[in-house]
């Protein structure tokens, strides 16, 4: 998948997966019953219960030195993680950390709403989007709206970090993304103030995203850099990949980070998938190469595709979808060049 690699990182702190108990009785009764209930931490329904819940799900850009095409890229990258699905997933981007002194932080953002703009769109299917789309508007008094050449608007707002609003954040269940900046032109720094924004203001420890340049990683060493990541608290983290990738990877691990309990469930209990079972699972780290085919060959990293078919701009994801679909119903390798042109298309 467009030369994406996973590891997965384990400590001796975790949940083990046990089985999933599923009962119609809620967790702590109702009305009253549930308050003092939930007040004394004795839930009336004591089976063990793994679950997966969403989250206010960060992308972090850390500065680096992008050319025209990088930006563009991961732009799409960016726009993909929000739109994918008209933005209707548990993982999807909610909220955009950008470095407030980095010098391409506004080329970066044209280069978003240009994608965006272009972008195809779906049709607000899931129950109650308009109301959320309408109360994102509420809230943000200066939300831009971004028109696309078929299909609803996109909303951006900014959120001031300095004011407390983000711990008021929850899932944005639609095409509508939260822009925040932090200060730090050293990327470092930046990373190590955006993880600790990301764990102490943002809801939720499902899926994070970070976008940075192999220059910058090589700049604050692989071993370091690997170091800094151990800090956010995450159980899926992807670096130049969406953490939609993880939950495709049957092998890797799909929940929140450990330790969540019914107290204070944010993105649940226990993970799925770990098809290595794993029995303490921290988190699966999902990379992938920073630029793609054919110029991620100058920097010798590993990838067949212009652009991977998830992204919302790739040409042919709607007839490699299709392809996908009939090879598994019906397996064939006289199946498989069509299937490969087109995934090479991009």
């Amino acid at each position: 998948m467009s030369g994406s690699t996973y590891a997965i990182m384990l400590k001796f702190k975790a949940y083990i997966l046990r089985g999933l108990s599923i009962h119609t009785t809620p967790l702590s009764g109702v009305g009253e019953e549930a308050r003092a209930h939930k007040a004394a931490n004795t839930p009336k329904n004591s089976r063990h219960i793994t679950s997966e819940l969403g989250a206010v799900c960060p992308t972090i850009v850390v500065p680096g030195p992008f050319s025209a095409s990088d930006l563009r890229f991961q732009a799409e990258q960016l726009a993909t993680q929000k739109l994918h699905n008209s933005g209707f997933n548990c993982v999807a981007c909610q909220v955009l950390v950008m470095p407030r002194d980095w010098n391409q932080k506004d080329s970066f953002l044209g280069s978003l709403r240009n994608v965006i703009h272009e972008a195809e769109g779906r049709a607000l299917y899931y129950p109650g989007t308009k109301e959320r789309m309408e109360a994102f508007r509420n809230q943000n008094p200066n939300t831009e709206v971004i028109k696309r050449s078929s299909g609803e608007s996109v909303l951006l707002a900014h959120l001031d970090p300095a004011n407390g609003s983000a711990k008021q954040l929850v899932e944005v269940f639609a095409p509508a993304l939260n822009i925040t900046e932090l200060p730090g032109a050293d990327a470092e720094q930046f990373l190590r103030s955006a993880i600790q924004f990301a764990n102490e203001q943002l809801f939720g420890t499902l899926g994070a995203n970070i976008i940075i340049h192999p220059s910058t990683i090589a700049a604050i060493g692989r071993r370091r850099f690997e170091e800094i990541l151990q800090d956010l608290r995450y159980g899926t983290i992807a670096i130049n990949a969406w953490t939609g990738v993880g939950f495709l990877s049957p092998a890797a691990t799909w929940g929140a980070f450990p330790d969540h309990t019914l107290r204070d469930i944010q993105s649940g209990i226990g993970v799925v998938h770990n098809a290595n079972l794993f029995d303490k699972p921290e988190r699966t780290v999902v990379e992938a190469p920073f630029r793609p085919f054919p110029r991620n060959l100058l920097s010798l990293s590993l990838t067949l595709l212009p652009r991977p078919p998830w992204f919302i701009t790739n040409r042919g994801g709607a007839i490699l979808g299709r392809l996908l679909v009939a090879f598994n119903y019906r397996p064939s390798l006289l199946k498989i060049p069509r299937i490969f042109f087109h995934a090479l298309r991009g």
